[in-house]
């Protein structure tokens, strides 16, 4: 994730569960996911992943000032 977060327009989010999964979109309008690969088996991670993929951020008055906050410090800091 360290990585990935360097990468201009990339937010990364660490899930470790489907409902982690899911909030990386739905509330922080993230468009990569890491996951462990020595701390998430298989199936765990196919259920993660495709909860992820099955959702869309849409922006509302809880997440907005959050992305807007994260997207503003990237680009003050040339990401």
């Amino acid at each position: 994730m360290l990585a990935a977060n360097k990468v201009p327009g990339c937010y990364a989010a660490v899930v470790g569960d489907v409902y982690s999964a899911q909030r990386a979109c739905l509330s922080n309008n993230c468009n990569v996911i890491t996951i462990g690969s020595q701390v998430t088996g298989i199936k765990k991670a196919e259920m993660m992943v495709k909860e992820y993929l099955s959702c869309a951020y849409v922006r509302n008055e809880r997440s907005a000032a959050k992305v807007d906050a994260i997207v503003a410090y990237a680009k003050e800091h040339g990401r």
